[in-house]
C-alpha cells in the first residue's frame, strides 16, 4: 500500500538540464556538418561522434527536402572531413574543434587582436551570409548552412563560458595553496 501512494516521476516532461543538454548535443552534431570547411587544425578526436550524428542529420535533411544539393554537399563533406583528419593536430586537445582558418581571413579579422576569438565570434555570421549565396543554387542546402548560425553561436558561447569558469577554478586554486604555504610557514 506505501508503494501504490509514492509519486512516480511523471513521464514526458523533460527537465531543463535535460533540455539544454540536447540542445548542446544538436548543436555538435550541426556544427560537425560546417567544421570541415571551416576550421583547420583541429584534434585528433574531432568530429568524432558528433561526426557520425552530423552524417545522419544530414542524410534525413536530404531525404526529407528531396534535395540532391544536400547529397552533392554530403558528398563534398566527406572528402573534406577525410582531408580535414589527415590533417588534424596532434599537439592539439584531442577535441580542440580547430582554428577558425575560413573566417580569420577577412579583413575585420586579421586586424583584430585576439584574431582566433574574433573568428569564431564572426563564424555564425558568415554562415547565414554564405547560407544565402549558397540558397541561389540550393535553397535547402543554403538553409542548413545557414542554420549554422545558432549551432555556432551556442557552442562558441558555451565553451566561452567554460573557459572563464576554468580561470577562476584556476585563480582559486592558486589562491588556497598561497593560504596552505602561509599556514604550513607559520604566516597564521
Amino acid at each position: 500500500m506505501a508503494q501504490q501512494n509514492q509519486q512516480q516521476p511523471e513521464s514526458g516532461w523533460v527537465k531543463p538540464r535535460d533540455a539544454f543538454s540536447l540542445l548542446l548535443i544538436f548543436a555538435n552534431v550541426h556544427a560537425a556538418c560546417l567544421h570541415p570547411f571551416l576550421r583547420r587544425g583541429c584534434g585528433v578526436d574531432v568530429p568524432g561522434i558528433f561526426g557520425v550524428g552530423g552524417l545522419l542529420l544530414m542524410g534525413v535533411y536530404a531525404e526529407s527536402t528531396r534535395s540532391y544539393g544536400m547529397v552533392r554537399y554530403i558528398g563534398v563533406w566527406l572528402v573534406a572531413l577525410i582531408v580535414m583528419r589527415i590533417r588534424s593536430d596532434r599537439r592539439q586537445h584531442s577535441r580542440y574543434l580547430g582554428y577558425p582558418a575560413l573566417v580569420a581571413r577577412l579583413p575585420p579579422v586579421r586586424w583584430a587582436r585576439d584574431r582566433e576569438a574574433s573568428a569564431k565570434a564572426i563564424e555564425p555570421v558568415f554562415c547565414v551570409l554564405a547560407g544565402a549565396f549558397i540558397s541561389q543554387w540550393s535553397e535547402p542546402v543554403g538553409s542548413f548552412v545557414a542554420a549554422g548560425v545558432v549551432s555556432l553561436a551556442v557552442i562558441e558561447g558555451i565553451q566561452r563560458m567554460l573557459a572563464r569558469r576554468e580561470g577562476i577554478e584556476i585563480n582559486n586554486a592558486t589562491v588556497r595553496m598561497e593560504h596552505m604555504a602561509e599556514r604550513r610557514n607559520g604566516g597564521w
